[in-house]
């Protein structure tokens, strides 16, 4: 399907209300970000972004257990428990979509008591194969629909500059940055260290 086909198309259809899980960490949310941009080139969306946060730590290993032993349409029950939850939108979603882990559990609940399509980007920590609907990840993963991608879904912004020849869009590099995770933290120190090794590596390209 061409451009103009894909214009057509997503002009035709209605617009799908999107939510998007949000934990607060910029590497998570610019993989969700990614998933939206997706969808946009398709058909029109309305996006609301939630905020989430995990009460505590502990809560992870209980909900990973509850996912296995609840029934799915009773899953929502859990969330006032376990995460501080801000107000939901007023209409409901279409699509629920999240990335990184405290973001999971709720994902699932939520798509489960909508009875929504769920679409996450990240290893699913041994949750139930078919606890999602939809898992983008970068390694295989045990998720029942497991999409596996070249690198994370990212926004993609396009550079313009001036030539000759008149103004045209033009990709002239990318680095590509994670955040805190894993167990690995960083702080500006090695931000700063990253600036001063890419700088240095330009200057001896010149």
């Amino acid at each position: 399907m061409n451009a103009s086909q894909w214009s057509d198309e997503r002009s035709t259809q209605s617009p799908q209300t999107l939510w998007v899980l949000s934990d607060g960490r910029p590497g998570h949310e610019s993989q969700s970000k990614g998933i939206v941009a997706a969808l946009e080139m398709r058909r029109h969306v309305q996006v609301h972004w939630i905020a989430v946060t995990l009460r505590g730590a502990l809560w992870r290993s209980i909900l990973r257990a509850a996912a296995r032993l609840l029934p799915a349409q009773l899953l929502h029950r859990v969330l006032p428990f376990s995460y501080r939850l801000t107000d939901w939108p007023n209409c409901p979603p279409t699509i629920v979509i999240g990335s990184g882990g405290d973001t999971l559990f709720m994902l699932g609940a939520l798509s489960a008591l909508h009875r929504v399509p769920s679409v996450f980007s990240g290893t699913t920590k041994r949750y139930p194969r078919k606890f999602l609907d939809c898992v983008l990840t970068v390694v295989p993963d045990a998720a029942t629909n497991n999409v596996v991608l070249p690198l994370p879904p990212a926004e993609v912004h396009e550079c313009t500059r001036s030539s000759s020849a008149g103004r045209a869009a033009t990709l002239t590099g990318s680095v590509l940055i994670g955040c805190d995770g894993a167990g690995c933290v960083f702080d500006d120190a090695d931000w700063q260290r990253l600036a001063e090794w890419m700088a240095s590596q330009g200057a001896s390209m010149r």
